[in-house]
């Protein structure tokens, strides 16, 4: 995945492995519903992870979670393969 396998450290404490889950299911554009069917937890688990994200990462918003996301080194780029002309 995208998400580094160690817990990443902010000003308010450690993201959550399960936290970096969702951010980078976020990172891909999923919706809550989806984010909770491919973790197979409720939605409103989602929420729950997502404002604790939210908090930790010091925004109000998916935009601006995900950015503070791959500055700070939680998430990391996917290579994209060349494809040929």
């Amino acid at each position: 995945g995208q998400f580094r396998d160690r817990p990443a450290l902010t000003d308010v404490g450690p993201v959550s492995r399960r936290e970096a889950q969702v951010l980078e299911a976020m990172a891909r554009g999923g919706s809550n519903l989806e984010i909770s069917r491919r973790l197979t937890v409720a939605p409103d688990t989602v929420k729950s992870h997502l404002c604790r994200l939210y908090t930790k990462l010091d925004v109000r918003s998916r935009p601006p979670a995900v950015d503070v996301g791959f500055r700070s080194g939680l998430l990391v780029p996917r290579r994209r393969l060349a494809v040929p002309a």
